[in-house]
């Protein structure tokens, strides 16, 4: 059984890859999540819930000399390599890091999960991509840490929904 780690790309990205010592001091999975799949040379997998970026994240990869990882997702599309249904054990609330942990726990067996560079606070990411419902997942995280999904969040800047939820669940925090 390995940990798995599963990147995203929260502004805070970075300082949480500093708190864990960086990438290179993770010993287990590395999953990244959507742009994460272009920016990572280091990924053993990418999942994502917007399966018809695989393509162009894959040609990203390939342009950077990144060696190829398989894609997960939920739908058929060109490149996808798993398909994993979004529903019981893996659930995600429709965020992509949630459904990447619930890979990692309940199908590539992974334990522990830890997600890093996932607390979207201000709606836009690292990538500049806009998430302006990003709040309607902010009771997702909490029910992902009721359900055993994952074991704990990287990060989470002093004032912030991520850190409040770290918070109240103190034992969630590694």
């Amino acid at each position: 059984m390995s940990a798995a780690l599963v990147i995203g790309g929260a502004m805070s990205l970075d300082a949480d890859l500093e708190a864990i010592g960086g990438l290179e001091a993770w010993d287990g999975m590395v999953i990244g999540i959507n742009h994460a799949a272009f920016a990572f040379e280091r990924l053993d997998a990418v999942a994502t819930l917007h399966p018809e970026l695989v393509e162009g994240w894959r040609s990203a990869r390939r342009r950077a000399g990144f060696p190829a990882v398989p894609f997960w997702t939920h739908r058929r599309d060109p490149g996808v390599e798993a398909l994993v249904w979004h529903g019981g054990e893996v659930w995600c609330g429709g965020a992509s890091i949630l459904f990447a942990a619930g890979l990692a726990r309940w199908r590539m067996d992974c334990r522990p999960v830890m997600l890093i560079g996932a607390g979207l606070d201000d709606g836009r990411d690292r990538y500049g991509t806009n998430h302006s419902d990003y709040r309607r997942y902010r009771d997702n995280w909490t029910r992902a840490l009721e359900k055993g999904q994952l074991d704990g969040i990287v990060g989470g800047s002093p004032g912030t929904w991520l850190a409040e939820l770290l918070a109240r669940n103190e034992e969630a925090v590694r």
